[in-house]
């Protein structure tokens, strides 16, 4: 835990002294739609300046917190679909301080229904994440919340995005 902690401190640091301690990110796009004709959707995320090592994983100020990205998917598919959300972080942001960094840029996955509720998380320090979930109809059209946090990245650091429905039930 302290050689982790070590590392967030040494990327943050040297972060601000490179961009500045204002994060410059977003989803785009923030939002999209999954049906039976379009079953896979994209989005990219980044670039970070500073990590994000929040003490209880999730973005604590929920959907308004600056410090994550922030994807609404809208599924437009029968109760029992299952959907498959995936993130993969970039490979290397700046080289000379992903080699301190050790690894692969870490991001977290968070999945929330419309209702608020957490349908799945993915939090591994190995740079992807996949959250399966199962559609209920209650929630046709209405948005999901997907919440990417950048816990232990590089300045620079991006990610790519995927949902795809694995299912479609009528």
């Amino acid at each position: 835990m302290m050689q982790k902690l070590g590392r967030v401190a040494i990327a943050t640091a040297a972060a601000a002294a490179v961009f500045g301690a204002a994060p410059a990110h977003a989803a785009s796009p923030d939002n999209g739609t999954i049906s039976k004709s379009k079953r896979t959707i994209k989005w990219t995320g980044g670039p970070y300046a500073v990590s994000y090592p929040t003490t209880d994983v999730e973005c604590p100020g929920g959907k308004t917190d600056p410090g994550c990205d922030h994807f609404f998917l809208k599924v437009d598919m029968g109760d029992g679909a299952v959907i498959k959300v995936t993130i993969a972080g970039s490979t290397s942001g700046l080289e000379f301080l992903q080699s301190i960094a050790a690894g692969p840029n870490d991001f977290d996955l968070f999945v929330y229904a419309p209702d608020g509720t957490k349908v799945g998380e993915s939090a591994t320090p190995r740079g992807r994440e996949s959250v399966t979930f199962v559609h209920k109809r209650a929630f046709r059209n209405k948005p999901y919340e997907v919440r990417v946090v950048p816990y232990l990245v590089v300045p620079g650091a991006t990610y790519q995005g995927t949902v795809r429905a694995m299912t479609s039930v009528r």
